[in-house]
C-alpha cells in the first residue's frame, strides 16, 4: 500500500435498518414527522435513496409495532373502533408515503438539474481548457518562431560586430595617425606661438602641410579600403581558381585509372601474343627436324 492509499479518508460504513428505525422513533418521539432529510440529519450521513428504502419499511412496520406495543395499547377500545383506527393509521402512512416519494421526487430532481448544471460547467471548462491549449499552442508557436528570429539576428548581428570591430581597429590606426600629426602641430603651434611676430609665412606653411597630412590621411583610407576590397577580389578569385583546379585533379586522376586500366589490357594482350609466338616457333622447330628425317631416309 503506498502513501496515497493511506492519506485517503475512510469511506462511512452503509447505515442499516437499525440506525434508520432508531431515528425514526426518535424523532417520532420528539413529536416531528420522519423524513428522509430529518433522518439524514440525525445520522449525520446516508445516501437519500438508502434512507428512503429503510423508511418505507418503518412505516409499514409502524401499525403493527403500534397495536404490539404494550405502552401504545388502548385498553377498553372495542374491536370495531380500533380496527378503524387502524385503518386511519394506514390512510396516514399511504399520505406519509406519497409525501416521501413526493418529496424524493423533488430531490432527484433537483440533484438532475444540480448534475445537468455540473456537467454544462464542465462541458465550459473542457472547451475553456481546450481553447488555452491552443492558444498556449500557439504561443509556443510563436515564441519558437521569435527565437529562431532571435538566433539569426544575433547571427547577423556578430557579423556586424566583427565588421565594426575591424572598422575600430581601422579607426583607431587613423586616430593614432592624427593622433602624431596632431602632437606634431601642438609642438609646431606653440614654436608658433612664441615666433607669431616673425613667423607668418612659417605658420601658413605649416598650415598648408597640416591640411597636406589630413588629405594624406584620408587618401590613406581610401587606398586601405581599396586594398581591402582588392583583397576580397583576388579572395574570390583564389577560391575560384581553387575549385577549378580540385576540379581538374579529379579529371585527371580519373584520366590516369582510365589510362592504368588501358595499360593493364595492352600488357595482357603483349603477354598472350608472346605466348603465341613462343608456341609457333616450337611447332616449325619440330617440323623442320621431320623434314630433315624424311630426307636422310630418301637418300
Amino acid at each position: 500500500m503506498n502513501a496515497d492509499a493511506t492519506d485517503l479518508p475512510r469511506r462511512a460504513p452503509r447505515i442499516s435498518a437499525q440506525d434508520v428505525f432508531a431515528a425514526a422513533d426518535a424523532l417520532l418521539g420528539e413529536g416531528h414527522k420522519p423524513t428522509i432529510d430529518r433522518v439524514r440529519v440525525r445520522l449525520g450521513r446516508g445516501s437519500p435513496n438508502t434512507i428512503n428504502e429503510h423508511l418505507e419499511v418503518w412505516w409499514r412496520e409502524l401499525g403493527i409495532r403500534f397495536r404490539e406495543s404494550a405502552g401504545l395499547a388502548l385498553p377498553g377500545v372495542p374491536e370495531a373502533i380500533g380496527q378503524h383506527l387502524v385503518e386511519l393509521w394506514n390512510l396516514a402512512l399511504g399520505e406519509s408515503r406519497q409525501s416521501l416519494h413526493a418529496a424524493l421526487l423533488e430531490r432527484e430532481l433537483a440533484l438532475t438539474e444540480r448534475s445537468q448544471a455540473l456537467d454544462a460547467r464542465e462541458q465550459a471548462l473542457t472547451e475553456r481548457e481546450a481553447a488555452v491549449q491552443a492558444r498556449l499552442e500557439a504561443q509556443a508557436a510563436a515564441l519558437a518562431l521569435a527565437e529562431r528570429q532571435l538566433e539569426e539576428a544575433n547571427q547577423r548581428a556578430r557579423v556586424l560586430e566583427v565588421a565594426l570591430a575591424q572598422r575600430d581597429q581601422e579607426l583607431e590606426q587613423a586616430r593614432h595617425h592624427r593622433a602624431g600629426v596632431e602632437g606634431e602641430l601642438s609642438q609646431l603651434r606653440e614654436q608658433l606661438s612664441a615666433e607669431q611676430a616673425s613667423h607668418t609665412a612659417e605658420r601658413e606653411r605649416l598650415n598648408e602641410r597640416y591640411d597636406l597630412l589630413q588629405n594624406r590621411s584620408a587618401q590613406d583610407i581610401d587606398r586601405l579600403h581599396q586594398a581591402q576590397r582588392e583583397d576580397q577580389k583576388r579572395l574570390q578569385t583564389l577560391r575560384a581558381e581553387r575549385d577549378h583546379l580540385v576540379k581538374e585533379h579529379a579529371e585527371a586522376q580519373a584520366e590516369a585509372t582510365r589510362w592504368s586500366a588501358e595499360l593493364q589490357a595492352l600488357k595482357t594482350l603483349a603477354r598472350d601474343a608472346s605466348a603465341g609466338a613462343k608456341a609457333g616457333t616450337k611447332t616449325k622447330s619440330r617440323r623442320r627436324k621431320s623434314s630433315r628425317k624424311v630426307a636422310r631416309a630418301r637418300s
